[in-house]
C-alpha cells in the first residue's frame, strides 16, 4: 500500500498513510529523509508566543490537520507540489514564516483585528481593522510595517505594544498614548462595568504601582487599574452583589464571597482575563483607611 507523500515508501504499510506518521521528530533517529526531524524542520520562524494557543509550531503539525476543498487531508505534496506562486517562492527561499504563503486579510485574523472604538470622527483617515490601518492605509502610514512589526514584541523590547497584544487589547490607545497633539484615554472594557455610585478613572497603566503587594506581576504587561471616588454610602455587600451579578452576566466566573466584607480582594476570570475588584477605606488596596469611607479598585487584563 502507498503511503501518501513524496514516493512510495519502501515497506508495506497496510493503508494509505501520511508521510508524517513516520517522518517526525520521534525516528529521526533512524530515517533520514530530512536534515533533522521532519517537524522541527518545519517550525517557523520568528515569535510564536501569541500564536501558540491556536496553531502549532511546526508547519508539518500545523498543516497536517487541515483539509482542502475537496475534503482531503493535506500532506507533503500540498506544499511541495503547489502551482501557487507565494508558497513555491516560500520552499525556494527556505521561508518558514506564516506571512510567506498566507495574507492576513483573507484568513480569519483579519476580522480578528477590528476595533470599535473608533468614532465617526476618526474614520474620516482612520480604518477600524488594526490590520489594515497599519498595513494599507496609505492616508496615515509612512512606514512600511509588517505582522512583525507589532507581534514581535517583547515585554523588553516593547512593553506597551507586548502588553495590548498580551491582553487583546485593541484599543488605539492601547499603544497611541497622543495623537495629533492631545493625548488619548482609554475607555474601560465593555464587559467590566463600573458602579454608577462612584465617579471613576480612565484606566491608568498597572506598570506604575509596580512593586506594590496588590498589583502581581502577571499584571505588569498590558494590565489595567480604574480607581473609584469615596463613598460612606455604599457597603461591601453593595459592591459584592454588584460585581457577582454584572460579570457573571457578562461571562465572568465568579470566586467564592468575601468572608469580610468591610476589606476585600476577589478576583473573576474570563479565559485568560482576569479582573480583581478591591474594596478598600485606604488610598489602595491595604494602605490605612477612612473610618467610614470606602472605595473600589478594579485591576484587569
Amino acid at each position: 500500500m502507498l503511503a501518501t507523500g513524496f514516493q512510495d515508501p519502501p515497506y508495506y504499510t497496510g493503508a494509505p498513510t501520511p508521510c508524517t506518521q513516520c517522518h517526525q521528530d520521534r525516528y529521526a533517529y533512524k530515517i533520514k529523509v530530512h536534515p533533522a526531524g521532519n517537524a522541527a524542520y518545519h517550525n517557523t520562524t520568528g515569535s510564536f508566543d501569541t500564536c501558540k494557543s491556536c496553531h502549532k509550531q511546526s508547519l508539518v503539525d500545523e498543516h497536517g490537520t487541515r483539509r482542502d476543498a475537496a475534503g482531503n487531508l493535506y500532506n507533503c505534496d500540498t506544499c511541495h507540489k503547489s502551482t501557487n506562486t507565494l508558497v513555491q517562492q516560500a520552499i525556494a527561499n527556505k521561508q518558514k514564516n506564516c506571512g510567506a504563503c498566507h495574507t492576513v486579510g483573507a484568513s480569519g485574523h483579519g476580522p480578528a483585528h477590528d476595533t470599535t472604538n473608533l468614532d465617526s470622527k476618526c474614520t474620516t483617515c482612520h480604518n477600524n481593522n488594526l490590520y489594515e490601518e497599519h498595513m494599507n492605509n496609505t492616508k496615515t502610514q509612512t512606514k512600511t510595517l509588517t505582522c512583525g512589526t507589532c507581534h514581535d514584541a517583547t515585554a523588553a523590547t516593547n512593553p506597551i505594544v507586548f502588553g495590548a497584544i498580551d491582553t487583546e487589547n485593541k484599543q488605539c490607545a492601547a499603544c497611541h498614548r497622543t495623537a495629533h497633539n492631545i493625548s488619548i484615554a482609554e475607555k474601560v472594557n465593555a464587559d467590566i462595568p463600573l458602579y454608577s455610585k462612584f465617579t471613576w478613572t480612565t484606566p491608568i497603566d498597572a506598570q506604575i504601582w509596580k512593586g506594590e503587594s496588590w498589583v502581581t506581576d502577571e499584571f505588569l504587561n498590558g494590565g489595567k487599574v480604574v480607581i473609584s471616588s469615596r463613598s460612606s454610602a455604599v457597603t461591601g455587600q453593595d459592591v459584592w452583589a454588584f460585581y457577582r451579578d454584572n460579570l457573571t452576566a457578562a461571562g465572568w466566573t465568579a470566586p467564592p464571597a468575601p468572608a469580610d466584607y468591610t476589606s476585600f480582594s476577589v478576583t473573576f476570570t474570563k479565559g485568560k482575563h482576569k479582573a480583581m475588584i478591591m474594596f478598600t477605606s485606604g488610598e489602595l488596596y491595604g494602605s490605612s483607611g477612612v473610618a467610614d469611607s470606602y472605595r473600589v479598585i478594579i485591576l484587569y487584563k
